[in-house]
C-alpha cells in the first residue's frame, strides 16, 4: 500500500501478495522495502513456509528471498519486475544520493555484500566477511555500510520445500568505511537482526536478540 504520512487511510493498492515470481512459484512476502529513486520501490521477494523442526514441535516461519524486484509506484498498474541474477536475495539496499541506477545487496549463504548497477546489469564485491560468516540485512549512507554478520544462522536445501533456506537467529552488527574497507563490530558479544541506518549514517537502530531466539528490545547506537 501507498499513502502519505499526513493522511495514510486513502492509501492506494500498488501489488497484491501472494503474485506469481518469474520461476512460476508464488512470492508470498516482501521485506527490506525501499524507494529507489522518487517513483520506484526496491525490496526482497519472498517464499514463506511453515515447518516443525520436529514432530510435534510448534510450527517455524520460514521466509526466504527469492529475488530482489522493482515496483514502480507511479505506474497506473504496477508490475513487479524481477532484477536477473539475484536468487537467494536476503537484502537490498538503494545506493542513496539521488541515483535510482544503482543497489547493495546479499545472497543466502554468502559473506559477500555486491554492488549491482542496474542500467548495466554489472556487479561488483563492495566488501567480503569472509570467515566472519554469512552477510545479510545490508544498509549504506555514503561511504558508510552496516550488515549483520555470523552468529546463529545456517542455508541449506531443505528437500520437503525444494528450494534453499537460510534459518536467522541473529548475528553481529558490523560497521564498515567503505574507504578503507576497515571493520568494527558494534557492540561485541550480542547479537542483532533488522538494522536500521540513518541517511547521515551516525545513527542506527537494531533489534537486540534475545537468548531464545526471539526479539527483545530496539537498541540506538550513536555512531562516530
Amino acid at each position: 500500500m501507498l499513502g502519505t504520512l499526513a493522511d495514510p487511510t486513502p492509501a492506494r493498492s500498488l501489488t497484491t501478495l501472494p503474485y506469481y515470481g518469474p520461476d512460476g512459484t508464488f512470492r508470498e512476502g516482501v521485506s527490506h522495502v525501499r524507494w529507489l529513486g522518487s517513483d520506484t520501490l526496491v525490496y526482497v521477494a519472498e517464499r514463506i513456509a511453515y515447518r516443525a523442526p520436529c514432530k510435534g514441535c510448534p510450527l517455524d516461519t520460514l521466509r526466504t528471498g527469492m529475488e530482489i524486484a522493482l515496483l514502480d509506484a507511479g505506474a497506473a498498474s504496477p508490475a513487479p519486475q524481477a532484477v536477473p541474477a539475484t536468487l537467494y536475495a536476503s537484502s537490498v539496499a538503494p545506493e542513496g544520493g539521488g541515483t535510482a541506477n544503482a543497489i547493495f545487496f546479499t545472497l543466502g549463504g554468502d559473506s559477500r555484500v555486491f554492488r549491482r548497477v542496474l542500467s548495466g546489469a554489472t556487479d561488483s564485491v563492495v566488501h567480503d566477511f569472509g570467515a566472519a560468516g554469512i552477510a545479510r540485512d545490508v544498509q549504506v549512507a555514503g561511504t558508510r555500510l552496516v550488515a549483520v554478520v555470523g552468529g546463529t544462522i545456517s542455508f541449506a536445501y531443505d528437500s520437503l520445500l525444494g528450494y534453499a533456506v537460510q534459518r536467522d537467529a541473529g548475528g553481529f552488527l558490523y560497521l564498515v568505511d567503505l574507504e578503507t574497507t576497515a571493520e568494527t563490530v558494534l557492540p561485541g558479544g550480542a547479537t542483532f537482526r533488522h538494522p536500521a541506518l540513518s541517511p547521515s549514517g551516525k545513527r542506527l537502530v537494531a533489534e537486540l536478540v534475545s537468548s531464545g531466539g526471539g526479539g527483545a528490545d530496539l537498541w540506538e547506537f550513536d555512531l562516530p
